[in-house]
């Protein structure tokens, strides 16, 4: 989103991260942007925080569970896999991320070329279905084609046809429920991706809930 990142020292200052222990429930990390507007400079992007993991991984079970999201205009929450030196070589999984006030949530996978999803994945296979792609610029006038819709299911981050680095995307069936001030409504949600080379797969899940009913607790 419109942010600045900033490191731990500055961020506990500030109060942007924290652990807190809410009443008869687990402590909770509480990670944020600044919520005042610099007086000096409101057009100035507000300080937020960036968190990166040191291990690497090549299969697993990755799980995000939140109480609350960030949503409104300028923000950009995302939890996601990425070799950043190797990209997009080495691929980019989005788990969660969304803009602004999105409200269905959507998985995709960024990649070099020759990575489509084109027929490889049945109906019955999945519950969601791919994202689109529409109003691409014509290359001869620059004229936005709204006539031209295409599933979203080539991962290359340059593939033709389809938004710059667009990749395959997956979106929820649960249509503006998924993601954002919805999730925060109903107390919070899940997110999970299975990373199964083995096997051939990446599957994703999204799972929103009262806190009393959390599908981790089950």
């Amino acid at each position: 989103g419109y942010n600045t990142c900033v490191n731990k020292e500055r961020a506990v200052e500030l109060g942007i991260i924290s652990t807190i222990q809410p009443p008869d429930d687990d402590r909770t990390s509480m990670l944020k942007m600044e919520s005042t507007v610099k007086p000096h400079n409101t057009s100035a992007p507000r300080l937020s925080i960036r968190l990166e993991g040191k291990r690497r991984y090549n299969r697993g079970l990755f799980i995000l569970n939140l109480k609350h999201m960030p949503t409104g205009c300028g923000v950009w929450p995302a939890f996601w896999l990425t070799d950043e030196s190797g990209w997009p070589a080495h691929g980019e999984i989005d788990i969660l991320e969304g803009i602004n006030t999105q409200a269905t949530a959507k998985t995709a996978l960024h990649t070099r070329e020759s990575c489509s999803m084109y027929a490889h994945v049945p109906d019955y296979a999945k519950t969601g279905i791919w994202d689109r792609a529409t109003g691409i610029p014509n290359t001869w006038t620059g004229e936005p084609d709204f006539e031209t819709s295409k599933e979203a299911d080539d991962c290359w981050a340059y593939a033709p046809h389809q938004w710059y680095n667009q990749g395959c995307v997956a979106t929820s069936s649960e249509n503006n429920t998924s993601l954002g001030e919805p999730v925060n409504e109903a107390g919070g949600g899940v997110y999970a991706l299975e990373w199964d080379p083995a096997n051939g797969y990446i599957k994703s899940w999204v799972f929103f809930f009262s806190r009393n009913r959390n599908p981790l607790q089950c």
